[in-house]
């Protein structure tokens, strides 16, 4: 089995998985992958970013990240229930190097424990957004809802919680956000939204486990993951978490 995964554009992506601990991610020029907003309930993450213009958001920060050719690699640290998104940066971002434009980005992560759960993540995301529809199923929406059927079950059990409301940019573009923050004080208003934010994304991962379950999907699959991979996943899971 391959340990360098390619997706094609426009979200073009590499996903290098030959080190357990740690996943080598390069977006080509003009990529417009995204992470998406999400967080992690058990593991702390550490992006490191080691060439090209990165636009990351951690909590309620949002930085472009800047390393040139030949720069050292910049590290940033994502705690355990933060919640964080990154990509590229776009050209017209401030304070982005324009002369990066055209430039892969690099990103390493990791996670602690590194117990080797984010490439089981990346090996069973792409195999399943790769895989071929049959041709038994000719209705595409069908098949859309099954592929996010099976992405959900992979998030809910390896410790990838998607933000879907996002309640506070609802807010903001509603513009509601002033009126709410008077009505309920700043600390009070973030608090609540972030509540209801990951209830909600708790709630509906819990319903798709279940789902799953009844269903026999399963997170981790022998025919997307590495034999010595997947070995080690089972174990970890029979045993208790152990860093690699």
């Amino acid at each position: 089995m391959e340990s360098v995964i390619t997706r094609p554009a426009p979200a073009a992506v590499t996903f290098d998985l030959s080190r357990p601990t740690h996943t080598t991610i390069t977006l080509a020029a003009g990529s417009t992958w995204s992470s998406g907003l999400h967080f992690h309930a058990t593991h702390d993450e550490y992006l490191v970013v080691q060439r090209g213009a990165v636009r990351v958001r951690c909590g309620s920060k949002v930085q472009i990240v800047t390393v040139r050719p030949g720069s050292a690699p910049v590290e940033i640290a994502v705690p355990r229930g933060v919640w964080h998104e990154w990509g590229r940066a776009p050209p017209d971002s401030p304070g982005s190097d324009t002369s990066l434009d055209r430039e892969d980005v690099i990103v390493v992560e990791r996670t602690d424990p590194a117990d080797g759960e984010k490439s089981v993540f990346f090996w069973n995301l792409n195999g399943v957004i790769l895989q071929q529809r049959p041709q038994w199923l000719p209705i595409g929406e069908l098949w859309g809802w099954w592929v996010t059927l099976q992405l959900f079950i992979i998030f809910a059990e390896l410790d990838n919680v998607p933000v879907m409301l996002d309640v506070k940019e609802w807010l903001v573009r509603a513009g509601l956000e002033g009126t709410m923050r008077g009505l309920m004080g700043e600390t009070r208003l973030e608090h609540c939204v972030k509540y209801a934010d990951e209830s909600w994304s708790l709630f509906v991962l819990w319903v798709v486990r279940l789902i799953g379950g009844i269903l026999g999907i399963r997170a981790v699959r022998r025919k997307f993951t590495p034999d010595e991979a997947y070995k080690r996943w089972e174990d970890n899971r029979k045993g208790g978490k152990k860093e690699l």
